[in-house]
Parts: C-alpha cells; sequence; structure tokens
C-alpha cells in the first residue's frame, strides 16, 4: 500500500513501472494522509493536516466511509505523520507535540492513548517515521524525526 494526500493505493508485490493499482480507496478530503499501517483486517491511515487516524476495512475501495476514527482535543494528536502497529497498539508519531501517542488498537473517537512515549530524554523533536524492529530486535521501536 502506499498513500498520498487523499488516496491510499494497492499493488502487487511485484509490481514495477507504470502497473496500475490493484485497488485505490479515496479518503475523506480532510487532511494529507501520511502514515499508513494494516492489520489482517484493517488500514489504518494517519492524516496530518487535521491530526485524526482513520481506520478502514483493508479490502476498502473507492469511496469507503472508515470503520472508526481516533481524533479530539483528548487524543492528543497534532500533525500525526506516521503509524505503526505491534500487537494490540496503535503507535502514532506525533510530530506537532514531540512524542509518540500509543493507543488500543480498537480505539475510536475522543480517547486518550494508553500512553505517552515523549520528554527530553527521549531526544525526540519532531517523530516522523516510525518501524518496529524485525529478526534480531524485533520488540524495539524505532523513530525518525527532523530537527
Amino acid at each position: 500500500h502506499f498513500v498520498d494526500a487523499n488516496s491510499v493505493y494497492a499493488y502487487a508485490q511485484t509490481a514495477a513501472g507504470a502497473t496500475p493499482p490493484l485497488r485505490q480507496l479515496t479518503t475523506p478530503p480532510s487532511g494529507a494522509n501520511l502514515g499508513l499501517a494494516a492489520t489482517a483486517d484493517e488500514l489504518f491511515v494517519g492524516q496530518y493536516l487535521v491530526a485524526k487516524v482513520q481506520v478502514f476495512a483493508r479490502n476498502a475501495i473507492g469511496t469507503a466511509t472508515p470503520l472508526r476514527t481516533i481524533a479530539g482535543p483528548t487524543t492528543g494528536l497534532g500533525a500525526n505523520v506516521d503509524v505503526a502497529i505491534k500487537g494490540n497498539e496503535l503507535f502514532v508519531a506525533n510530530s506537532g507535540y514531540a512524542n509518540v501517542l500509543v493507543f488500543a488498537i480498537d480505539a475510536n473517537g475522543d480517547v486518550a492513548p494508553v500512553r505517552v512515549i515523549g520528554g527530553p530524554a527521549t531526544g525526540f523533536n519532531a517523530p516522523f517515521a516510525l518501524a518496529f524492529g524485525v529478526l534480531m530486535l524485533p520488540d524495539r521501536l524505532f523513530g525518525d524525526g527532523f530537527e
């Protein structure tokens, strides 16, 4: 899957050249899509300009309605740019507030994160990208950002 301002595109793993997408999900025109993560059943789209995470069916196509949306003042979201999933938790790189917010995987609405990773000791200035280690460091969260 790949994202642009208002769409999510799904391509075959072997796609090359000017291959058209297998499907396109058009998200509501409310903000730039930047973050993308998936489970077996759901697609999580972080929207930067409007500080929300929208969750769609993984096989959603066309103009689909989100299954649920994480947004509102209680969430602490502000300029969220990437999302990652580990187990039953959703991690959100929250550049606007120099932290990473952790929500339950089934969070919905204006809900508080279950925890916040932030503060001077973290080294976060504006976390921009998230990834979990594989093989040797599977439980480590890596963040990258701008200064």
